[in-house]
């Protein structure tokens, strides 16, 4: 009995100590692991010809890589194929070759573009990398993408644009995601759906 009670001291101070080093390590450690790593997410500074993603409100990823001061390839933010369907709309992938302006830290959008839009009628058209119809125009503002700029914000590179008189913030993100270099590549992907395919098909 003497060695049984001389044991449990021991036992609940080595809990005791185990406890508060667990706790530690949640309080502190994965707290501070959490801020580097929403630091190392931040973009500070534009790289040419990394690629960069951003979100906007209700719509999935858009993309945008520098290839420098006044050139750009992007493919903008959409609503979902779901959505899009869901909603009896033409599910849109659209690719744009852009001049750009870099002013006071600015790159300004909307200098020049090329844009590329395809169209899918169904998620078979889509899974199937054939689109339905085939858009392209250099015309200025023919989408709201590029009436935005990359900017800093509180040293943080965003997507800025204005929805409804007003401005938004979208942080920019590194990503794997590896866009096209050109139209033309970015076209290789994709043949025009058979006009005459059944419905059933």
């Amino acid at each position: 009995m003497k060695n049984k009670n001389g044991i449990l001291p021991i036992l609940l101070m080595t809990l005791t100590t185990l406890t508060a080093i667990t706790l530690w390590y949640f309080l502190v450690i994965k707290k501070e692991n959490a801020k580097n790593e929403i630091a190392n997410r931040e973009i500070t500074e534009i790289v040419y010809g990394e690629i960069y993603s951003f979100i906007e409100q209700g719509t999935r990823s858009g993309y945008i890589k520098f290839i420098d001061e006044e050139s750009y390839l992007a493919m903008p933010s959409t609503k979902s194929p779901e959505a899009s369907f869901g909603d009896a709309e033409t599910y849109d992938i659209i690719f744009i070759e852009g001049k750009c302006l870099f002013l006071n830290e600015k790159f300004y959008l909307g200098e020049s573009v090329k844009v590329t839009s395809l169209s899918f009628y169904d998620q078979d058209s889509l899974d199937k990398n054939r689109y339905d119809e085939i858009f392209v125009s250099t015309e200025p503002n023919l989408t709201d993408f590029e009436n935005g700029s990359i900017e800093q914000n509180k040293n943080q590179w965003v997507y800025r644009r204005k929805i409804n008189d007003i401005e938004y913030n979208f942080p920019l993100e590194r990503s794997k995601k590896d866009i096209p270099n050109s139209t033309d590549e970015f076209l290789k992907k994709y043949e025009k759906a058979d006009t005459n395919r059944s419905s059933s098909e």
